[in-house]
């Protein structure tokens, strides 16, 4: 029984892995990893001048605010409009929109100017314009 012990610890003596690599194998072989291509960057165009909380005063940036991002707009007095991508005709300073206000839809061209930094004037199809300050 004994030697029939020793012939059994013998053989799995032999079937053991391996030795472990040294840590320095170890680094190397982590640095070799394949890793993913970076993303190429895109660079954004920067948002429209427009953009941002807009308000006839001050102390109407709380409760008669009106808010545009680059494809819409909405005001306080439950105007929204849809802000249609540019064409030929459209800039920074002339805009195109699809607006709803009061249940009724219509299609409009605003015309935007910015008489100072932080100031915007809005004309609705050739209105009385707005003047709006940033909030």
């Amino acid at each position: 029984m004994r030697t029939a012990l020793i012939a059994f610890l013998t053989t799995l003596a032999a079937c053991g892995s391996a030795p472990e690599s040294a840590p320095a194998e170890k680094a190397v072989a982590a640095t070799e990893a394949p890793q993913a291509p970076a993303e190429p960057t895109v660079q954004l165009p920067p948002p429209p001048r427009y953009v941002g909380r807009w308000a006839e005063t001050a102390d109407q940036c709380t409760e008669g605010w009106w808010r545009f991002w680059n494809d819409e707009l909405l005001t306080k007095a439950s105007l929204r409009c849809d802000i249609l991508p540019p064409d030929a005709a459209s800039t920074d300073e002339k805009r195109r929109m699809v607006c709803q206000s009061q249940g009724k839809w219509s299609r409009e061209e605003w015309a935007l100017a910015y008489p100072a930094v932080d100031t915007m004037t809005v004309s609705r199809d050739g209105g009385a314009p707005i003047t709006l300050k940033k909030c």
